[in-house]
């Protein structure tokens, strides 16, 4: 036996409806996007737990490694949304700032002119243009090192013409000597002594400084 149903009259009604399906180029650029902002994060929170004076040498990740990546929807389908769930771990190379001030003092020492000594405590560091990262982990970084140096002899000098003098003008008088970006602080025992002393044994120079 057989059965045969047949429908004269056509098909009527329904309708069409779009919608919205992710591309592979979506899941692609969201997980650039989020990576790019993971790495920020991560310097901003490397910037907090590091020391004062430390410098960060990297400016884009030479290690990620990605720890969970899950897509939702996982593969293209219809969906309204597409979300990432997405943990990365970043290595950050940086330059310890007493290490920092250590190696560019000792630089600076083999350049310092006879008769002269240091601040050592006055140390600067300028960058010239940003890291680079180069073969085999090893980064450039142009800088300028700069302190602030002195002479025995000049603050010698400098104090045998302040002997006599009131406070204000040897001061004065230092600054202009010594090439000081300040005037220095004179204490003078007992204060009411309106002058200098008139030995240079009763005089003793503190953190006397002397732009190079």
């Amino acid at each position: 036996r057989s059965l045969t149903a047949n429908n004269p009259e056509p098909t009527t009604g329904g309708s069409e409806q779009f919608s919205r399906s992710p591309i592979p180029e979506d899941y692609q650029e969201l997980s650039e996007v989020l990576m790019a902002s993971l790495w920020q994060t991560a310097l901003e929170e490397a910037q907090v737990t590091l020391d004062e004076g430390d410098v960060i040498l990297d400016s884009e990740p030479s290690v990620a490694i990605v720890l969970e990546e899950s897509f939702s929807p996982p593969e293209p389908q219809p969906s309204s949304t597409l979300s990432l769930l997405l943990r990365v771990e970043y290595e950050i190379m940086y330059l310890s700032g007493s290490e920092l001030q250590a190696m560019g003092n000792a630089i600076l020492d083999a350049t310092l002119p006879a008769g002269y000594n240091a601040q050592p405590e006055t140390f600067n560091i300028s960058s010239i243009s940003s890291p680079e990262a180069g073969d085999s982990q090893e980064i450039a970084w142009p800088v300028e090192l700069s302190r602030q140096i002195f002479t025995i002899k000049s603050l010698a000098n400098s104090i045998d013409k302040i002997l006599g003098q009131p406070p204000e003008r040897a001061a004065s008088l230092l600054q202009s000597e010594l090439d000081l970006s300040s005037k220095p602080q004179i204490s003078i025992f007992p204060e009411w002594w309106p002058v200098m002393p008139l030995l240079q044994v009763r005089i003793e120079a503190v953190d006397l400084i002397q732009e190079r």
